[in-house]
């Protein structure tokens, strides 16, 4: 992700490293530490090596793409070819996170 960051020319404002942790909930604090820093304007862009290390949840997923837009903030993947910064690429990511039994109608 840094050889990224070096290749596209942006820069790091802080790495949100969680050890150990699922990205099934929010909970982390190195998670809620980013949204405070989203919220107050620190970043613009989160850099991930894939979009299921971010989140696995529907929910956590419509809030997060939510706070992107609110936050003027927007999601990169490594692995995925994801352009958040489009409601094609948001709808794109949604429709990749959703898991069998996550919609009302499964």
């Amino acid at each position: 992700m840094k050889r990224l960051c070096d290749y596209k020319k942006y820069k790091i404002y802080k790495i949100y490293r969680e050890e150990r942790v699922s990205a099934k909930n929010m909970k982390q604090p190195k998670f809620q530490e980013m949204v405070q820093d989203m919220k107050d304007g620190k970043i613009n862009k989160i850099i991930v090596y894939k979009s299921d290390r971010l989140t696995r949840s529907i929910q956590d997923l419509e809030f997060i793409c939510n706070l992107l837009g609110e936050t003027n903030c927007s999601l990169e993947s490594i692995c995925e070819e994801l352009n958040m910064e489009t409601s094609t690429g948001i709808f794109f990511m949604r429709m990749t996170t959703i898991k069998k039994g996550q919609l009302p109608y499964t």
